[in-house]
């Protein structure tokens, strides 16, 4: 269940179609590769690695 008191604003990183933030202070970064083949399709997840 989402708990709005726990929620945080995190600074997002967008360099080369990678999504990158860091969550626990360098102990968990979430990285997300994009991808979008053709101008104005739905932008898709192409894959996706978390690192402790």
């Amino acid at each position: 269940m989402d708990n709005i008191q726990g929620r945080k604003a995190h600074l997002v990183n967008l360099k080369n179609n990678t999504l990158t933030f860091d969550a626990e202070d360098g102990n968990k970064v979430y990285k997300f590769v994009l991808s979008k083949s053709v101008v104005g399709q739905i932008i898709k997840l192409k894959s996706s690695n978390i690192e402790t």
